[in-house]
């Protein structure tokens, strides 16, 4: 599930979106959607902002943690590889 491929290699372009988790512990939302963006968003954008909202949920709420702890460590769920380390080719 978490591999090289989708780890942040590149910079932050326009039109992304993502959590950012501070030194201290606190969550932060970001985009780089444009005003127009913002009040038309497409349907990816939408699926992305309703993604996020339930990230921030999760980092913000231990018991939503503990559940998904619990999913993402499940052979049933994520097979037997669920992190991958090594290098890209």
């Amino acid at each position: 599930m978490l591999t090289l491929e989708n780890t942040v290699s590149s910079p932050i372009d326009a039109g992304d979106a993502g959590i950012i988790i501070k030194a201290d512990g606190k969550v932060q939302l970001f985009n780089t959607y444009t005003p127009e963006q913002l009040a038309a968003p497409t349907e990816a954008q939408k699926l992305a902002m309703q993604r996020l909202y339930y990230l921030m949920v999760a980092l913000q709420i231990p018991q939503v943690m503990n559940v998904l702890s619990q999913l993402a460590t499940d052979p049933e769920i994520v097979g037997d590889g669920g992190i991958q380390t090594g290098r890209l080719n």
